[in-house]
């Protein structure tokens, strides 16, 4: 475990009440320091909705304070 995303799931209505149900599975990541305060773990994902597949991108943003915290808590990466 590294502590990367594997799964995203998006329950959203949008103002005229419709609605969707995507479910994403993440098949690579990669890391990034984007600038001192900014790290990013981007993923190819695999995304499934209304009985469709697609591939798109997954971005999780961290703070370092945020990531360091995360990490520390969840011993991950040791």
């Amino acid at each position: 475990m590294n502590g990367h995303q594997r799964q995203v799931v998006i329950d959203a209505t949008d103002e005229l009440g419709r609605t969707l149900h995507a479910e994403g599975r993440t098949l690579n990541s990669f890391g990034i320091q984007i600038n001192p305060n900014l790290a990013s773990i981007d993923c190819l994902t695999e995304w499934s909705f209304d009985g469709q597949t697609g591939f798109g991108q997954d971005n999780d943003d961290w703070t370092q304070p945020a990531a360091r915290e995360f990490f520390r808590h969840h011993r991950l990466g040791s």
